[in-house]
């Protein structure tokens, strides 16, 4: 059976405390709610999900034409300058009979799947509320029908809203289905994917915020303050990128301590004993690492501290800042080998505290070192070539 999607269109809760949508597998309800054929019950009920999903795509895009056309209006009306009534009276009526269509469809398949019904008839109530209040205040266009413009922007505010609890089912959906061609750490700039869905950048951030609130409906983490989602895998997948940072650490440490002892022994000094050099080196990069984690850790606390709602507190929420930041956190520790050789290098004689600070501040070290190391390789080449002449 095919890993559903946790959608919005819900807001329950099941009696472990976990989110449950219209598209969780139904090995998830309560016994007493399994059909008596899972396979049939969970396609119909699949199938009546997407069918609201397309009626209120269908709904929302009919409330923007309504919306554009009021605005249109409006301002008409404040520039003193004449419009055509039929227009705006076709429009609304064309617009009216499709979103009226909708909502029956809408009827049937909530008729169709109980379930479903239960789950979502909160959002789809709040919908439907909004239609009502834009019919009841829309103007009268008629020849003889007066218009103020309290009613014009009442019914702006009323599809506005409307618009939004749309957004909150669909957005969440078509979200994943972008994702899904990402991989992780990439990033889905929200404003930019769906501008064109929202009634404006404020009403835009509304609904991220929202998402950002109810993590679980989407593939990936919320960057509220940046206004990008980026691609998570699945809580498995995650685990593994922890573990995967954690060998890369633990290789580093096999191999970069050993090649120094090695070349300390063989090259420099062979009265070095191999495996007590080696055994000082690795403290020393176990240093370098403790720094650069110190450095992350603390990041992490003043943005706890500082009450960011994006904040990782959580043990899932770090494997899940693991994932996303992958690459970023593999390069770092590039970073680290290159501020570990550098410092080898340059210092005669070097205590745990400094070692602590490099890797604390190893961004800045390694900078040094890659410009050390570029002159040092010039001048060499630049003696070679003089000895070849």
């Amino acid at each position: 059976m095919v890993e559903k999607k946790v959608n919005p269109i819900d807001r329950h809760e099941d009696s472990d405390n976990k989110i449950v949508s219209p598209l969780s597998p139904l090995e998830s309800l309560p016994e007493t709610n399994k059909p008596n054929d899972p396979e049939d019950q969970d396609s119909i009920f699949n199938q009546n999900y997407f069918r609201i999903i397309g009626a209120l795509l269908s709904i929302r895009s009919g409330a923007q034409s309504l919306k554009k056309e009021l605005e249109r209006i409006k301002g008409k009306i404040l520039s003193k300058e004449g419009f055509s009534e039929d227009k705006i009276i076709r429009i609304y009526q064309d617009n009216k009979e499709i979103i009226s269509r909708k909502f029956q469809k809408i009827n049937v398949s909530l008729d169709d799947s109980p379930e479903l019904d239960s789950r979502c008839a909160d959002e789809i109530m709040h919908i439907r509320n909004y239609w009502k209040c834009v019919e009841y205040n829309w103007p009268d266009f008629s020849n003889n029908g007066k218009i103020h413009l309290e009613d014009l922007q009442k019914c702006c505010e009323c599809i506005e809203e409307l618009i939004f609890h749309c957004d909150i089912i669909t957005i969440p959906l078509r979200i994943n289905r972008h994702l899904e061609e990402y991989h992780a750490g990439q990033k889905l700039n929200f404003y930019e994917s769906f501008s064109d869905e929202v009634c404006d950048e404020k009403q835009g951030y509304r609904i991220i915020e929202y998402l950002s609130r109810f993590p679980r409906y989407i593939d990936g983490y919320v960057d509220l303050k940046n206004g990008v989602i980026y691609k998570a895998d699945s809580p498995k997948k995650q685990k593994y990128s922890c573990f995967r940072i954690i060998i890369i650490i633990i290789v580093g440490a096999i191999i970069f301590p050993a090649v120094l002892s090695y070349m300390s022994e063989n090259l420099l000094d062979n009265s070095i004993d191999f495996f007590n050099c080696y055994l000082q080196l690795l403290i020393v990069y176990t240093f370098i690492v403790a720094g650069a984690a110190s450095h992350i850790g603390l990041d992490a606390v003043k943005q706890i501290r500082s009450g960011d709602s994006n904040s990782l507190r959580a043990l899932n929420d770090w494997f899940l800042w693991i994932n996303i930041k992958e690459s970023a956190i593999i390069a770092g520790i590039v970073i680290v080998w290159i501020g570990y050789m550098g410092l080898m290098i340059s210092l005669q004689k070097i205590d745990l505290f400094t070692a602590f600070i490099v890797g604390y501040s190893v961004d800045s070290f390694a900078d040094i070192f890659l410009l050390r190391f570029e002159t040092t390789v010039s001048t060499k080449v630049s003696d070679i070539k003089k000895n070849l002449e």
